[in-house]
């Protein structure tokens, strides 16, 4: 095998990382599947690589280019058997440096399909759409001024009655995704700290508990604008103490993970041996950092405001319940107009939460190749959209035939629905047919 100090084409060590690509398909290919076979060098591409990257510095020196049998002696040479870094670091860098974003495209990485593909995010919409359009159909009811017209008023009776008896079964599917989101959330933390050898990324874990954290506002706007109407109130008072119990396991497993014992950060190096899909190495060398730290402190300061809320709530229920809250002005006006506080306060988080999120989707996601699950529907996905299918049902049902008739036929034949305001006339009508 020839002496590499004897090839004259070699260039010099200061001038090592003269490299120059017209394209980076070459470099792009030629790193992505270095890491994809497990770091061994291919060496017919490793070849063409260093041909086409020190072409130009030839040229200019008036060096006579050499031949491929030649560049593959000095590269096995200078990296196997002199242990030599930098010819093979040049190339890896000068990839880096100029064709990261193709390069990267090139690389497995398969999203975070569950929490952030193309259905997910329509069922945060449809849910943030859904919970807009109640809330203004309730609260132009309860505030707006009624119409005079005979047809008219009939008209937005219908609808406004059709929104406020199907608002229970949306009420029901918000609490129920939220509840899904909020232990998907759990398990994602748990078993990254359980078992750090999981390649659970960041942005899964990250994305995870914001889109929990998002389902939640929604789920309370609903709630406390309808607080007043619905029934099973112990239920639902338990279910609330659930998600509670659920975010606060969620956020303490989250500071825990992310910043306490910097599982996202320490287990990188430690996982990428035993991350055979890539996924955590495409975090670490693809993604903006800057932003996925951006994306943590939004989580954060998204988890306080909601925290901040509730502690106001459970202050002022403490101050409702003492005898002199009934002699106290503001406190008396004050839980008068607290719902619908309450009620704009989640809607405006929701839609900001909704907006940061499809923001961070974007940043994170840009650098994403045709592998990317992110931009794919999966039947579990279709799925979530359905969860409000019902909803849309019952509302239908209800403004096409009217409450009672609507109502009636969510039961069996051996039950039927009546107005509160005609219950004198039906129990009169039962002692009449009694008799």
């Amino acid at each position: 095998m020839a002496d590499i100090s004897s090839y004259s084409w070699v260039p010099p060590a200061n001038k090592i990382s003269s490299l120059h690509y017209d394209n980076c398909d070459i470099p792009s290919e030629w790193l992505s599947n270095f890491y994809r076979s497990s770091h061994e060098w291919p060496m017919n591409a490793t070849r063409n690589m260093i041909l086409a990257g020190y072409n130009r510095y030839w040229i200019d020196n008036n060096i006579t280019p050499p031949k491929p049998r030649e560049v593959e002696d000095w590269y096995f040479n200078a990296t196997f058997i002199n242990k030599e870094k930098q010819p093979r670091n040049a190339l890896v860098d000068s990839t880096f440096a100029n064709c990261l974003d193709q390069f990267c495209s090139l690389l497995p990485w398969k999203g975070n399909a569950d929490f952030a593909g193309r259905g997910m995010l329509a069922t945060y919409a449809t849910e943030a759409i859904f919970t807009t359009l109640y809330i203004t159909i309730l609260l132009i009811g309860q505030y707006g001024r009624r119409p005079k017209s005979g047809t008219w008023k009939n008209r937005l009776g219908r609808i406004h009655e059709a929104t406020n008896e199907s608002l229970r079964p949306f009420l029901d599917a918000a609490l129920l995704l939220t509840i899904a989101m909020l232990v998907a959330a759990n398990y994602n933390f748990g078993i990254t700290i359980y078992d750090p050898t999981k390649a659970v990324t960041s942005t899964s874990c990250v994305m995870s508990a914001f889109v929990s954290l998002f389902t939640i506002f929604p789920t309370i706007a609903l709630h406390t604008s309808a607080s007043h109407s619905l029934r099973r109130s112990k239920f639902r008072t338990w279910t609330w103490g659930l998600i509670g119990a659920l975010t606060a396991s969620m956020m303490g497993l989250f500071i825990w993970a992310i910043y306490i014992t910097g599982i996202s950060r320490r287990y990188y190096y430690d996982g990428l041996g035993l991350d055979t899909s890539g996924q955590l190495f495409f975090e670490r060398n693809c993604l903006n950092m800057d932003a996925l730290i951006e994306f943590d402190n939004s989580l954060l300061i998204l988890f306080a405001i909601l925290g901040l809320v509730v502690l106001v709530y459970l202050l002022l229920r403490c101050l409702w319940r003492r005898p002199f809250s009934k002699k106290n002005r503001f406190l008396l006006k004050l839980r008068l107009i607290w719902p619908l506080l309450t009620v704009l306060w989640a809607v405006l988080a929701m839609w900001a939460s909704f907006g940061v999120f499809v923001y961070y989707r974007k940043n994170l996601d840009s650098r994403a190749g045709d592998m990317s699950e992110d931009h794919e529907w999966s039947f579990g996905q279709i799925l979530a959209i359905f969860t409000f299918a019902p909803v849309v049902i019952e509302w239908t049902s209800i403004w096409w035939e009217g409450a009672e008739e609507g109502l009636n036929g969510l039961m069996s034949d051996q039950y039927k629905v009546y107005r509160n305001d005609a219950l004198p006339q039906v129990e009169e009508t039962h002692a009449e047919i009694k008799a």
